[in-house]
């Protein structure tokens, strides 16, 4: 990964301590909450510090005005949904052994719940639940910043290791697709926070939220998972995105379980 981007995620886990100035950052990139969630705003903390610390907007070019995605046709995503729905369930009914089985696993391994509920980004800069099988200790965020994800990530319980090596930690994703905040495919969703630093660097990082995010993505099958370049997998997103098909997303289906086997950021 390029020097600038290690810098761009050392400032994420230094300056957004729990999230602080998150909020004025997450609005500025039109990140709209529900009424029943609340954006830290950095209540209680030394708000100068904070924002002196965090990294300023880099001036690289990235101009989002100057791309042209195009629109996303009423039949396309009907569709795309159906063939999401159709798959989700299933999915969830041929898994159902394996996910009551990771969920036992969990539960006798390590204490905690056996679900994590994290607060995403989604289409149209809307935050939705996202849900996860937990492979962190419980305690893994309690006293520090959302940290970026790393491989061989000391937080991780044994049993999450080998869980996150094959995706299956992903999997009761399913029941995001099927409540209609998530597709099977499109670009992975991000935290508040990261999205928020990510667009003060990237200005068209926020063009992911034209579509809905997925559970996998163009980006997920050409090896951008995990610690890897975030300029990357902004292209490979917007690659995706400007060209809207469900032969393509048939393709990233299919390509998914290679990807997921060869992925060597895990």
């Amino acid at each position: 990964m390029q020097r600038e981007e290690k810098k761009t995620i050392a400032c994420v886990e230094q300056s957004l301590a729990h999230c602080v100035v998150a909020g004025a950052r997450a609005r500025a990139a039109g990140i709209r909450s529900p009424r029943n969630v609340v954006l830290p705003t950095g209540a209680g903390t030394d708000r100068g510090a904070a924002a002196a610390a965090s990294p300023a907007p880099a001036r690289d070019g990235d101009d989002a005005a100057a791309l042209r995605l195009p629109r996303i046709g009423r039949l396309h995503a009907a569709a795309k949904r159906t063939i999401d729905v159709a798959i989700a369930i299933a999915a969830v009914v041929l898994l159902a052994w394996l996910l009551g089985m990771v969920a036992v696993l969990i539960r006798l391994t390590s204490r905690g719940p056996v679900l994590i509920r994290q607060t995403r980004v989604g289409r149209g800069g809307r935050l939705f639940t996202m849900l996860k099988f937990r492979t962190m200790r419980a305690d893994a965020e309690r006293e520090a910043a959302p940290v970026w994800p790393r491989r061989n990530d000391p937080r991780c319980t044994p049993l999450g290791r080998l869980l996150r090596r094959f995706g299956v930690d992903e999997l009761p994703q399913l029941f995001n697709v099927l409540r209609g905040q998530m597709s099977l495919v499109g670009p992975r969703p991000e935290r508040p926070c990261f999205v928020a630093v990510f667009a003060a660097h990237l200005p068209s990082y926020t063009l992911r939220h034209r579509v809905k995010p997925g559970i996998t993505g163009w980006a997920q099958v050409n090896g951008f998972t995990g610690d890897t370049s975030i300029r990357g997998r902004l292209e490979h997103d917007l690659r995706y995105i400007g060209k809207p098909s469900i032969l393509f997303d048939l393709v990233i289906l299919a390509l998914t379980p290679f990807a997921v086997l060869l992925n060597k950021h895990a």
